[in-house]
């Protein structure tokens, strides 16, 4: 998404608070962040309804609706912003705080981090001690 969206060095635009985003671009990464979020809402449901089957599914349904809430986050405030008018097809960045966090991810206290990357890892480890505990049962 940074490679793509901006038409300027996205580092220096970020310091001077000027950078904006390709709406074309912004769309498209929506449209998929849409999708994953629909995607993780479905796993919550599933988890809820079938939570027996793993012997932490508490645990995972905690983490995997962290990350929905995040990506659900960068969606609503998409749907907010883009049904106003754009000069240039593009959108200043100081209305997108949320995808901000995800475009700055580097930072190691961002939204992005704490909110997806660290719950992921902690899903993605039950899931692999459940697996590891089911081939030796």
């Amino acid at each position: 998404l940074r490679a793509r969206a901006f038409t300027t060095n996205y580092l220096e635009a970020f310091e001077k608070n000027d950078a904006a985003m390709n709406l074309e671009v912004y769309d498209n990464a929506l449209e998929q962040i849409n999708s994953f979020q629909l995607e993780l809402e479905m796993i919550v449901k599933e988890l809820e309804s079938n939570g027996r089957s793993f012997s932490d599914a508490s645990s995972l349904r905690v983490n995997i609706t962290k990350m929905e809430n995040y990506l659900g986050e960068i969606v609503s405030e998409y749907e907010e912003n883009r049904i106003k008018g754009f000069e240039n097809n593009s959108i200043a960045m100081q209305h997108l705080k949320e995808i901000k966090t995800l475009i700055e991810h580097t930072v190691d206290k961002s939204a992005f981090r704490l909110q997806f990357i660290e719950p992921y890892k902690v899903a993605v480890g039950a899931i692999r001690r459940e697996l590891l505990l089911e081939n030796h049962s």
